[in-house]
């Protein structure tokens, strides 16, 4: 019976793609956390997936065909492995949002996110992850998408949010996304809901264009 779990653990990560972080709760379905853990440590012997923390593993990309050390997993996906074995609900916020979205190259010093749980600090290698408390209708009212796009606007300030930065959330949006958002965020601060209007009006200019620049070309 154990070997048949540690096979069904085993082909579970096979499965995966290159890069994934896992936790012990994501094979409850399979075995116990204790059986879970004991088999996925037994796997990080032969470098089939590698411990990031304590009860949080990833399955490295392969180096030449072969598995082995590599580049450490993407934080972001280690943020919501954790979340998962919490129970709880992390959205990015400050720099990690504004970096989550592609609004900025540079990593984070800090991979920070606001959650309905509790306060949390974790550190691996040279990252270092936070969970922040917060309150509100965020968790309630926004898909993940949108509650990441207000706090990327957060990031920015009401002060600084100049209509290149405004453009800028906006190319990294569906108009689906923009029509969801205009919807979920109505109860969020004024100046936010102001500025996600001004957005889809943006958004809606700019396929006008295109629709103009279209039937100039014939």
């Amino acid at each position: 019976m154990k070997h048949s779990r540690h096979k069904k653990i085993q082909q579970k990560i096979q499965e995966m793609p290159e890069g994934s972080v896992f936790v012990t709760s994501d094979f409850e379905n399979i075995a116990v956390d204790d059986t879970v853990s004991k088999i996925l440590a037994r796997l990080s012997e032969d470098d089939t997936v590698e411990r990031v923390l304590r009860g949080v593993y990833w399955k490295p990309e392969k180096m030449n065909g072969e598995y082995g050390k590599s580049d450490e997993p993407y934080p972001d996906n280690v943020a919501k492995a954790l979340a998962r074995n919490n129970s709880q609900r992390v959205v990015p916020c400050g720099d990690t949002a504004l970096h989550i979205l592609g609004l900025s190259e540079d990593d984070p010093k800090e991979w920070t996110y606001i959650t309905d749980g509790a306060y949390q600090e974790y550190t691996y290698e040279n990252v270092c992850i936070k969970f922040k408390h917060a309150t509100g209708k965020l968790f309630e009212t926004m898909s993940d998408k949108t509650a990441t796009v207000v706090q990327a606007i957060k990031a920015y300030g009401k002060e600084h949010l100049t209509k290149e930065k405004l453009l800028g959330l906006v190319s990294k949006l569906s108009n689906d996304d923009l029509d969801h958002m205009l919807f979920e965020a109505k109860y969020t601060t004024a100046w936010i809901y102001k500025a996600i209007k001004k957005m889809c009006r943006l958004s809606e200019n700019k396929e006008k264009a295109k629709g103009e620049l279209w039937k100039q070309k014939f």
